[in-house]
């Protein structure tokens, strides 16, 4: 309790929320760190003053820049104990999780402390027939735009998968540690579980908050958050069986002119054998 009366957290982009909690659990001061819009601060400072906070928070106006990470003064970092961050949005992840790297990097504690990444490939012929596409659409030959798979294999939807009442697992959950753009370099590689036709990639985020406490963008948790859904198109007519593998080579891809939205799709999709079984060992061996 005597630390919490001295802890100073900075609250970047909630429109004060998380500050607001933050002072309601002891918190000395709060900087609250949103748009550089002069209405949404005085809107702002008038609720913090109706609930009694005023002379504890310092509003701050970020750059418009998604490519910046955070703008306070030298001065006002050294004083900083913790820095909340928001969960607006699924498309706005791969930017908050570059954001904790970057402030983490800094020394800094912050609230998420980190992400997974959650993948699951699925079937679903709903799904299936509604993003079967040709090379061929209203007598225009696509193949001259390049190799149309790669544009297809981009094709990320949102939405909420217990809705879909036909959809198949076909792999259990991969984890991936999600430290930011840097983490999506290596391919990564799946077994399949059971067999079926490969229809989708499901990927989702899970936050470890602080000790013990986590938050689920995952289907678990009803209708609150939707997941990210991207089309697979391969020539696999004869599906999938257990023990083959699904090779994915994730990347980022950041909507043209709008740096806040971004996607963890993947490329180079594959089906790979299943691996050898090794060779047995003879007596006396390790």
């Amino acid at each position: 309790a005597e630390r919490a009366l001295q802890l100073r957290v900075v609250d970047l982009e909630t429109l004060g929320w998380l500050g607001l909690l933050a002072l309601k659990e002891g918190a000395e001061a709060v900087t609250c760190c949103v748009k550089p819009w002069a209405s949404l601060h005085r809107a702002m400072q008038d609720m913090f003053v109706q609930n009694g906070y005023g002379p504890q928070v310092t509003i701050h106006p970020m750059s418009e820049d998604p490519s910046e990470i955070l703008s306070l003064p030298a001065d006002e970092f050294r004083t900083v104990d913790l820095v909340a961050c928001g969960v607006c949005s699924v498309e706005g992840v791969p930017r908050l999780v570059n954001r904790i790297a970057a402030l983490q990097a800094q020394g800094l504690r912050t609230i998420p402390r980190k992400a997974t990444l959650k993948v699951l490939a699925v079937e679903s012929a709903q799904m299936r027939s509604q993003s079967t596409v040709s090379s061929n659409v209203s007598g225009f030959d696509l193949k001259a735009f390049g190799d149309f798979t790669q544009v297809v294999s981009k094709y990320v939807v949102r939405m909420y998968i217990n809705n879909v009442p036909d959809l198949k697992p076909l792999t259990e959950v991969y984890s991936l540690n999600y430290t930011g753009d840097s983490a999506l370099v290596e391919p990564i590689t799946i077994t399949f579980t059971s067999s079926g036709h490969l229809d989708a990639l499901v990927t989702w985020y899970e936050f470890e908050l602080w000790d013990g406490h986590t938050l689920s963008l995952g289907a678990d948790t009803g209708f609150v958050w939707k997941q990210n859904v991207q089309m697979v198109q391969l020539d696999c007519e004869e599906g999938v069986a257990p023990g083959q593998r699904l090779s994915l080579r994730p990347t980022v891809v950041v909507w043209k002119g709008d740096g806040n939205n971004r996607f963890v799709c993947f490329g180079d999709i594959a089906v790979l054998p299943p691996l050898a079984p090794k060779a047995p060992t003879s007596a006396g061996e390790e």
